[in-house]
């Protein structure tokens, strides 16, 4: 989806861009639900009725469906606000919404202790490697420390860098690093760091991070 930066007097906004949002929303009600009822006619059709794999296709294609129920609200707020915002930063902190139908999160300024826009971002796990690209991260603050259970740090999307620093990411748009750094810096108090780097490495196997600034 295309993202965009919008300053306005009060606020300045990262966002995606509308239409593909409502297209991608859609898409995957339509296979959620299409995946479970293929399978569950397959299942049925070779094994039979069989409790447990039908629960899981029922609960699987349920979310699309309200997925697809809950769209046409949702949609109307997108057009709205001319896009989905995923970041909007004013003058008490930063509010995000990491990924689409994620739910919004303020934190204030006092909770941010850096914020990174990176090209690259590399993630090395325990089982697996990530790559990604044009990636905003916000350093959170001991006063912001992430909930102790893990389902909540999932669904709050907060991770640990590889010297256990609790972070929050985002997409910000392409080729507009300097212009998204520039106006995170009109709100953001003078004692909150916002850099940006050409690499950031995350190696949670080593307990690193490796910084190369831009």
């Amino acid at each position: 989806m295309k993202l965009g930066l919008r300053l306005l007097s009060d606020a300045a906004v990262v966002y995606r861009e509308k239409w593909g949002a409502i297209a991608v929303a859609f898409g995957a009600g339509v296979a959620l639900v299409g995946f479970s009822l293929f399978f569950y006619n397959r299942l049925t059709e070779a094994r039979g009725f069989e409790f447990f794999s039908s629960a899981f296709l029922v609960v699987f294609g349920g979310v699309g469906a309200l997925l697809l129920v809950g769209l046409p609200r949702q949609a109307r707020t997108w057009i709205a606000q001319d896009g989905v915002n995923i970041v909007v930063a004013n003058g008490a902190g930063l509010v995000l919404a990491p990924y689409l139908g994620s739910r919004s999160r303020l934190i204030p300024w006092a909770g941010v202790a850096e914020i990174a826009l990176t090209e690259r971002l590399k993630i090395v796990g325990s089982d697996e490697t990530a790559y990604c690209r044009c990636q905003l991260i916000v350093f959170l603050s001991p006063g912001q420390a992430p909930p102790a259970r893990a389902l909540e740090r999932i669904s709050d999307g907060v991770s640990h860098s590889g010297w256990k620093r609790p972070y929050l990411m985002v997409d910000y748009p392409k080729h507009l690093g300097r212009e998204t750094q520039a106006a995170l810096r009109r709100f953001a108090p003078a004692d909150v760091s916002i850099k940006r780097y050409c690499s950031i490495v995350f190696d949670q196997k080593r307990g690193a991070d490796t910084y190369v600034e831009a």
